[in-house]
């Protein structure tokens, strides 16, 4: 009863992160820093860096597999199945709720304001990681060269090649081996989840009818298998399986992915939407299904062969720099996606660094800036 009670209550806590991550996996890892690192103490900010370093170079939505692997920690597999539950369900139930009812273009002011918010986060994940995984000299030039080779390579392929070379460069530093981090350890056979996905994955690769319900699903799971990285790297993949393949008209494909653009959560609940526009209720809860499944199979699976291996110092070498890495990956994020998508007059910028402010100096819910950025934006316009 008391393992029950505790599922609940961190079903309860991923649940409100679930409808206040705003902004995209930059800013989902963000506020999870905020939540997991600083407020709760679940994890140092080595272990969760490692966490995303795991989760950027394995296929699926990279933050809800840190939420899912963050439940594992505190319960097995039951853990992770309510986190991953919490983390998406509001998400996909307001994207699948739009498609049945509400359909829209996915503007409106109060979008941008979310936006503006998502900056402030981003940014205060930015300068917390950078101070604690590359402090010196030589892991601040691990975290350049991370963000030069992901600005240069688009896509997941340029977020695994940065992360690969932080790792190649930290075996170069001398003196970083340092003890294993303390915390959960993953159960072996738990490896074995790795053979469901990949035969999930060859069955989703056969020539299923794109305009059937089958197809659907198939689709989804082809997109949650092959997409490394998550958020908008999974777009042109989405495009191809529902627009060009299933008949769905581009306007509506688009509308659901505008949408989803200022709603909480994971990027990948558009599936909800595509669900639920080609089959309804049922559609919207299969296609969820199918587009995480996979990416949720592969974190937990490969996290026990990750556990091993940082026993070994030349491994623990490289995670000093991956975790460099990931600092410069962040950084670009912010750079290159979310400040242009939230910063595009002086008081976005003013508003921006108000909230910076507040969330480096205060412990205010990031769910009441949120809704105060929403509501100045829908003010001021």
């Amino acid at each position: 009863m008391d393992s029950l009670q505790r599922h609940l209550r961190e079903f309860g806590l991923f649940l409100r992160l679930g409808a206040t991550a705003f902004g995209g996996p930059a800013a989902h890892l963000g506020l999870f820093r905020r939540e997991f690192v600083q407020r709760l103490g679940w994890l140092d900010e080595r272990q969760y860096a490692e966490l995303i370093a795991l989760c950027q170079a394995l296929p699926g939505p990279s933050s809800s597999q840190v939420a899912l692997l963050v439940g594992h920690r505190r319960g097995g597999l039951f853990g992770a199945f309510f986190s991953w539950l919490g983390f998406t369900l509001p998400g996909a139930l307001l994207l699948g709720a739009a498609a049945l009812l509400l359909p829209t273009d996915g503007s409106g002011a109060w979008i941008h304001g979310l936006k503006v918010f998502a900056v402030a986060v981003v940014a205060h994940a930015c300068w917390g990681m950078g101070r604690a995984l590359a402090p010196d000299l030589p892991r601040a030039a691990i975290a350049l060269l991370g963000a030069g080779i992901c600005a240069a390579m688009e896509g997941g392929a340029g977020q695994i090649a940065a992360i690969l070379a932080g790792g190649l460069a930290g075996l170069l530093l001398p003196h970083l081996a340092e003890s294993p981090t303390a915390g959960a350890r993953s159960r072996r056979r738990e490896t074995l989840l790795l053979l469901p996905f990949a035969a999930l994955l060859a069955v989703a690769l056969a020539p299923w009818p794109r305009e059937e319900l089958v197809g659907l699903v198939a689709g989804m799971v082809r997109a949650g298998s092959l997409v490394f990285g998550g958020g908008h790297v999974v777009l042109p993949l989405l495009r191809e399986e529902v627009v060009a393949g299933s008949g769905m008209t581009e306007s509506v494909f688009l509308a659901g992915y505008g949408l989803a653009q200022g709603m909480p959560g994971p990027l990948f609940n558009v599936a909800a939407w595509i669900g639920a526009s080609r089959a309804g209720a049922t559609g919207a809860f299969l296609a969820t299904c199918a587009i995480f499944l996979p990416g949720a199979l592969v974190a937990l699976g490969a996290r026990p062969l990750w556990d091993r291996l940082r026993e070994f110092a030349p491994f623990q070498r490289a995670l000093r720099g991956v975790n460099a890495a990931v600092v410069g990956l962040l950084a670009l994020a912010l750079v290159r996606h979310v400040a242009p998508a939230g910063l595009r007059s002086v008081p976005d910028f003013l508003v921006a660094g108000l909230c910076l402010a507040i969330l480096a100096r205060t412990q205010l819910p990031p769910w009441f800036l949120a809704a105060s950025c929403a509501a100045w934006a829908w003010l001021a316009a």
